[in-house]
């Protein structure tokens, strides 16, 4: 005869005791949402129907109020909070003041709270004269070429100023807009892409194109030394005999190839400066001015024995 397999006593009946704890749960559930609570909830300003020839001057900040609601909306809600709704039509004035009151307020999924309480009793809107200007477009590059390689100066972008159009003062301060991030980490070939780009103030503005084409070609760098570089005086005073050794320094450069061949020594200047100094015996570093593109690597003697008698 088969033994028959008997099954713990925990184990026993298990489908109707997870029902039962299931019911239980939403039970619960149900009766702490349907509960009245009271929360601060933070409002974004939403304006529509700005007059033609007008711009919203300034972002208006969220608005705090205080909603009493049952446990299911105050869930709702802060997922999606209420609005304040602010209709500037026929408003030709800069500034609107505007009474804040429960029925300013669009809420979500039909929600309707028990009451709505404002921490201010009104709410200030700023305009301001809608104007355009043209602006230049600049490239925010992130990151390196690949190693022994540069940004060359042939970098372009298509078109390279674009139309900005927002309030007057916002665009009193801007002279550029810059695209979105282009990476060049590791790029050594020429690289074209269009790019959005990023407005000064996203809800205020907007410009045409919203786009641009950016060229980025690259170059090879490499380095060279200049040997025997005068070193010259700057700001020496009238009536002082200036002596110093060496009288002269190696310099060591790096920058794109083509610039390092066509670079001519005499571009290169070492320059002690003696401004305010007067007789006495002084060490001093030297300033070393390079042509664009240029970078100093290394420089010797850096420092300098200078005596002023």
């Amino acid at each position: 005869m088969s033994a028959r397999l008997r099954v713990p006593a925990f184990l026993r009946n298990a489908d109707i005791r997870l029902a039962a704890l299931l019911l239980a749960v939403l039970l619960w559930f149900h009766a702490v949402t349907e509960k009245q609570y009271r929360v601060t909830l933070r409002c974004p300003v939403e304006i529509s129907n700005v007059p033609d020839g007008w711009a919203v001057s300034g972002r208006p900040p969220a608005v705090s109020c205080e909603v009493t609601a049952t446990g299911k909306q105050i869930i709702a809600l802060r997922i999606s909070p209420p609005v304040i709704a602010v209709d500037a039509a026929n408003r030709q004035v800069k500034r609107l003041l505007v009474d804040l009151t429960p029925a300013r307020l669009r809420f979500p999924y039909r929600i309707s709270p028990r009451r709505v309480d404002f921490a201010a009793g009104q709410l200030v809107v700023a305009f301001d004269r809608l104007a355009s200007k043209t602006v230049r477009v600049a490239v925010d590059l992130r990151g390196e070429p690949a190693e022994g390689h540069l940004v060359g100066d042939s970098l372009s972008v298509a078109p390279p100023t674009v139309e900005l159009r927002g309030p007057q003062k916002l665009l009193d301060a801007v002279d550029s807009v810059y695209t979105t991030a282009v990476g060049i980490d590791g790029a050594s070939a020429p690289l074209s892409t269009v790019v959005r780009l990023v407005l000064p103030d996203t809800p205020l503005c907007s410009v045409a194109p919203d786009s641009v084409l950016v060229t980025v070609p690259f170059e090879r760098s490499g380095e060279r030394l200049f040997r025997n570089v005068p070193v010259r005086l700057a700001n020496r005073g009238s009536g002082y005999l200036v002596s110093f050794s060496p009288g002269t320094i190696d310099v060591a450069v790096a920058g794109p190839n083509r610039m390092l061949a066509a670079a001519d020594p005499a571009q290169i200047r070492a320059v002690l400066d003696l401004k305010n100094l007067e007789r006495g015996q002084f060490r001093l570093q030297a300033s070393i001015e390079l042509p664009a593109k240029l970078e100093l690597l290394a420089a010797s003697p850096r420092d300098f024995d200078v005596s002023i008698r």
